[in-house]
């Protein structure tokens, strides 16, 4: 991860230092340094990194990326003995429980979401809301960007929340969807300037999160 960072990119450099460094004074704990990131327990961190002047959101940046290899090498493992498809219709991964980072409509107009922790797929209603289940069309809506007519802004007004959609009728090819997580940035600022949320990871139901304090 540390030789794939620019230079000049002070944040995740600082980062990276950060977690190589206290991996290095600390390889008896090497084990629950991670185990501690992948339960969603951020204050023991404190215990092993010293955070001084290290960007808190390009230190989780960085891990999420360091784990996120393995995690999906999990799923893709655990899914080839399941199909979500045939019976989960709930709003949170089926086999992480985390809530999605996108969501995709096929050329069939199949809304399908993606996993924000594990990055498995998996099929919602055409009306839900992957937070609180809502599935009332009157109380659920979308925000276009003219000038992008392939993506979206699905919002809940029952619980706030909001989720970015991609439209993959539109396009001559499918999205890569690690990549679009982070190419939409701009669609996040357009939602919560708006007064959407930021949709929590974990999923709160699953883990029974405060969803105030979990870091999105």
């Amino acid at each position: 991860m540390a030789r794939a960072v620019p230079a000049h990119n002070q944040e995740l450099s600082g980062a990276c230092s950060a977690i190589s460094q206290a991996l290095a004074r600390n390889p008896s704990t090497k084990d629950a340094v991670w185990e501690s990131f992948l339960h969603h327990e951020w204050n023991p961190w404190e215990e092993w990194l010293d955070i001084t002047g290290v960007d808190l959101p390009s230190l989780l940046f960085v891990a999420r990326s360091c784990l996120r290899p393995s995690i999906e090498r999990v799923a893709e493992e655990q899914l080839q003995t399941a199909c979500p498809d045939d019976h989960w219709k709930a709003g949170y991964c089926p086999v992480c429980g985390s809530l999605p980072s996108l969501i995709s409509l096929d050329g069939d107009g199949r809304r399908r979401a993606h996993c924000s922790w594990c990055g498995t797929p998996w099929l919602l209603a055409r009306f839900q809301c992957p937070i609180c289940d809502n599935r009332h069309h009157e109380s659920l809506g979308y925000l276009y960007a003219e000038q992008e007519p392939g993506y979206r802004i699905d919002y809940c007004m029952k619980c706030r929340y909001y989720f970015k959609t991609i439209d993959a009728r539109e396009r001559l090819w499918p999205p890569w969807i690690p990549l679009e997580e982070w190419t939409t940035l701009h669609l996040d600022l357009v939602a919560q300037r708006q007064g959407w949320k930021t949709p929590p990871s974990p999923a709160p139901a699953v883990y029974d999160a405060d969803t105030s304090a979990v870091p999105s």
